[in-house]
């Protein structure tokens, strides 16, 4: 697995060791052109990744998209990868990853909100509102944490009194 940024570009194995040199193969791509953020990627246990992505016109009318490549990059079919989009809400970002112990994964992001997908990448409907629980107070939910006994944190930012940008920090029961 290779990862790269600008002209920086490493190889992990898949148990996360960093390589020597980086292998010269067949590159895949996996970002959007001109997207403002990274796309966030998750490592599984497995050696398999996922990956989110913004899927739309810039910065209006867009929605999330969840990919799973195997090891060496090719793209896995049977992850069902459903596009999902908070209602209502015209900018849909996906900024960070997390997996449940349970394998199912949680895609936090623009707005400051959560949806949990199953193993098989279909939106979680035991979980939130159809999959989905939204932070009215925030703008960006930009890390997760899993506790070990299963509660969600999640830290982001959005705008307090005066415009000023203020952190929010939820924390979710888990389910």
């Amino acid at each position: 697995m290779a990862l790269g940024n600008f002209a920086r570009v490493v190889e992990l194995s898949s148990t996360g060791v960093l390589q020597s040199t980086v292998t010269a193969d067949t590159v895949v791509a996996t970002g959007r052109p001109g997207q403002a953020f990274a796309n966030p990627v998750l490592f599984q246990p497995s050696g398999d990744f996922i990956e989110g992505r913004l899927i739309g016109a810039g910065g209006e009318n867009t929605d999330d998209q969840i990919f799973r490549f195997s090891e060496t990059g090719v793209i896995d079919h049977s992850f069902s990868s459903t596009v999902f989009g908070f209602p209502g809400v015209n900018m849909n970002s996906p900024l960070t990853l997390g997996l449940q112990s349970n394998g199912k994964i949680l895609v936090g992001g623009v707005p400051f909100g959560l949806a949990r997908l199953n193993t098989d990448g279909e939106l979680d409907t035991t979980f939130g509102s159809g999959g989905m629980v939204e932070t009215p107070a925030g703008e960006s939910l930009d890390s997760l944490l899993i506790q070990t006994d299963g509660k969600i944190v999640a830290i982001g930012g959005g705008r307090g009194p005066n415009s000023t940008f203020q952190l929010i920090l939820a924390r979710y029961l888990a389910n």
